[in-house]
């Protein structure tokens, strides 16, 4: 029941055609440091709310294996990482499409995030203004924020 099972659940069974059972395996999303940007902190490591998977090793990496925080709570791994909205950048999904991805080109995506945003500041060439996932700008900014 992360962002992106909740959006297809919604897109599924959008037409009355079809249910959809979203299920999640973590608790509601009622801890307060889900909704506090710094409370990051406290679901990280907390495996109430985060599954706490690590990598594989990696040879790019040293053979080392990385700390992979996945939400277990409802809204997913959303729900545990700042409250933070960020794409990849242009050069790696242009990247994914010429070692034959096709589809996969920013150009092909771009139009994808456009839809599935509902960005506060409207339509733009890069953010849309009528998709399921709202994205807002911090409008109390902290001197922690900084």
């Amino acid at each position: 029941a992360g962002t992106a099972g909740c959006v297809l659940a919604d897109r599924l069974s959008a037409s009355g055609r079809h249910t959809v059972l979203l299920l999640e395996s973590g608790p509601p999303d009622n801890y307060p440091w889900i909704h506090i940007p710094i409370g990051y902190a406290k679901t990280m490591f907390n495996p109430k709310y985060n599954w706490g998977f690590y990598t594989e090793p990696d040879a790019g990496m040293g053979q080392r294996r990385l700390y992979w925080p996945r939400g277990r709570v409802l809204g997913g791994s959303s729900s545990i990482n700042g409250l933070i909205y960020i794409r990849g950048q242009q050069q790696d999904y242009d990247a994914w499409a010429a070692a034959g991805n096709r589809g996969w080109a920013w150009q092909d995506v771009l139009p994808l995030f456009r839809k599935l945003e509902s960005n506060e500041r409207g339509e733009s060439e890069y953010h849309g203004a009528d998709g399921p996932l709202t994205c807002s700008d911090i409008h109390d900014r902290h001197e922690l924020m900084d």
